[in-house]
């Protein structure tokens, strides 16, 4: 698989990307660690084909992590907090079943790359963050597992409002960063070719593609989870709209022909996906300070804004919090 064809696949997959190029800006070292693309053909009745590369150890994995994320899910949402520091030594948890199954697997793993062991920690956020959205295939393997009680808890999360949601994902998500963490430092003990790689590093970091399945972009929804997870304390409201006036802004910048339009393009870059462009830090700090150039009241209502917060946001109340966010 060349090099052209592997960028438009995952950028086909992607909710937010347009292009290659948009790929490779966020994430320019990504063609080094990513496992290599072959042509699958999948078990159903269109005997569909697709690209993908092929995981050979989901089940055991998939026998300690359910366990895992059911025993976790119990506590955060019967209001427990998260674990203290002196709790995750590796020397603890290596005793873990998560843990000793992820010791093995990224030693195996380590001797054929940092794209196999990419494999191994990509597994691992396809599954947790499937299960924990209720997916009803997941959650029937993990039942037939053992782990039953899998499917009660994630209905009771996914009914959670969404900071409060959020709040639980990030309690996940920071249980299961410490448990990769202690598996890459047991595993390099017992071989030394054990090294954390660039996507380790990135989701260890990011924590959110851990807990939150692909999915399109819905901004309502997900950036209160976001923020939550992320332990970021902000208003909701104000979050949502405040990313509804960029993203109108953005919409605006595009097509005007103004003098702040012209700006905007050229800070755009030729990327024309208005979500996408809402979501950079620079653009949206651009934006929200020279809103009132682009947009009035009557365009921010109709993106989705309340009227008293459309004019809150165009005087600039808020607008230095928002930026640092």
């Amino acid at each position: 698989m060349d090099l052209d064809l592997w960028l438009d696949s995952v950028v086909g997959e992607c909710a937010l990307l347009e292009r290659p190029a948009d790929l490779l800006r966020l994430l320019p070292d990504l063609t080094g660690d990513a496992p290599v693309l072959m042509s699958m053909s999948l078990a159903d009745e269109q005997q569909t084909v697709e690209w993908g590369f092929p995981v050979r150890f989901s089940h055991p994995l998939r026998a300690v992590l359910a366990p895992f994320l059911l025993k976790h899910l119990e506590e955060f949402l019967q209001g427990n907090q998260r674990e203290r520091p002196d709790m995750l030594s590796p020397e603890k948890l290596g005793r873990e079943p998560l843990v000793a199954c992820l010791v093995g697997l990224l030693g195996e793993a380590s001797m054929h790359g940092p794209r196999c062991t990419s494999s191994v920690l990509l597994e691992v956020a396809r599954q947790s963050s499937l299960l924990l959205v209720g997916d009803e295939q997941e959650i029937s393997e993990a039942a037939g597992a053992g782990s039953v009680g899998l499917e009660a808890q994630t209905k009771a999360l996914n009914a959670l409002e969404p900071t409060k949601k959020g709040e639980v994902l990030g309690g996940v998500a920071y249980a299961l960063c410490a448990r990769l963490s202690a598996a890459m430092q047991v595993a390099q003990q017992f071989n030394g070719a054990v090294q954390p790689t660039r996507l380790y590093q990135a989701l260890v970091k990011n924590k959110m593609a851990l807990v939150v399945p692909g999915q399109e972009f819905d901004a309502d929804a997900l950036l209160p989870v976001a923020a939550a997870i992320h332990g970021v304390e902000v208003d909701e409201k104000l979050l949502v709209g405040l990313h509804h006036a960029v993203r109108a802004a953005a919409m605006e910048g595009l097509s005007g022909k103004g003098g702040a339009q012209a700006v905007f393009r050229a800070l755009a870059q030729g990327r024309t996906g208005v979500d996408l462009l809402a979501l950079e830090p620079t653009i949206a700090s651009w934006a929200l300070h020279g809103l009132s150039g682009l947009v009035g009241t009557r365009q921010l209502k109709k993106a989705g804004v309340s009227g008293g917060q459309a004019k809150s946001i165009l005087r600039g109340d808020g607008t230095g919090s928002a930026v640092a966010l």
